[in-house]
């Protein structure tokens, strides 16, 4: 078994283990694996429904980020969100047969699945374009950009980036942990902003609401109030709503019981009891 060289933890490394811990070890621990190159490889292909939420939260965050400085929304989302999707898609038609001769992609997440399965499809990608293209317009009609618009701007606290450094906390006895002191837990959610009283975390959602997608979402932003809980918040005014696009989402941002976010913190820590033994630090 191969080794990885840092300890931290996030809700998807987590459900990656309990879906399958063997392709947990390939995405987190392949140095040192004999077929390192491959998984290597295969780390750095992604799939159209996963780029389809990475432009339109990309999309969301560019038009938020915008509004916070100025007030100023571009009048047609969808125009920029299909600009970087089309982008993504003509870099991986560049990249994919290079790839496919069993070279690694220059970056993570470049070279989408079914070009190297079968080629470029004119049917997949208008079919991803057309999802896209949903989801930006149900933000642009959702209840939570009404609130938002109408909300103070000078009390947004967050607003999610590509080019920010992915925001983490760090397990200590001061945010509630008896263990795994020192982890680097990542809490990467959209937007966070003060509205009437309370401070409020949104995580956009694209994909198909269910109990069990909605249950696990519920989950992954209570941990994400560790953020706020290390800013000094008081906890009784957090407030979370996951978000879903596309499904005529009521903006009903939802208080968490102290009993809810122990058991988030107890998972962490047992994520990490199985990780530890597995993890090298890398010294340069």
């Amino acid at each position: 078994m191969g080794t990885a060289y840092n300890r931290s933890w996030s809700f998807s490394r987590q459900s990656i283990y309990k879906r399958c811990p063997r392709a947990f070890f390939f995405e987190y621990f392949p140095w040192g694996e004999p077929n390192q190159k491959e998984i290597v490889i295969n780390k750095r292909i992604t799939t159209l429904p996963l780029l389809i939420g990475q432009v339109a939260h990309r999309t969301i965050a560019m038009a938020m980020r915008q509004f916070k400085r100025n007030a100023f929304v571009y009048p047609d989302l969808t125009k920029p969100a299909l600009i970087d999707f089309n982008a993504r898609v003509k870099q991986s038609e560049r990249i994919y047969p290079f790839v496919k001769r069993g070279n690694e992609p220059p970056n993570k997440q470049v070279v989408l699945q079914h070009h190297i399965n079968t080629g470029p499809s004119q049917y997949l990608e208008d079919s991803a374009r057309t999802a896209l293209v949903g989801y930006i317009r149900a933000f642009e009609e959702s209840e939570a950009f009404e609130v938002l618009r109408f909300s103070d701007r000078a009390k947004w606290e967050y607003v999610n980036s590509d080019s920010d450094t992915k925001r983490t906390v760090e397990a200590s006895r001061a945010l509630g942990f008896k263990r795994a002191f020192g982890l680097q837990v990542y809490t990467d959610f959209d937007l966070a902003f003060r509205h009437r009283g309370d401070f409020i975390i949104i995580d956009w959602k694209t994909g198909k609401k269910t109990d069990a997608t909605e249950a696990a979402a519920r989950k992954q932003t209570i941990g994400y109030s560790l953020w706020a809980r290390e800013l000094g918040i008081q906890p009784e005014v957090i407030r979370i709503q996951p978000y879903w696009l596309a499904t005529g989402e009521s903006w009903n941002p939802q208080p968490f019981d102290e009993s809810e976010l122990e058991a988030v913190r107890r998972e962490i820590e047992e994520q990490d009891a199985v990780e530890r033994s597995l993890t090298t630090k890398r010294f340069n």
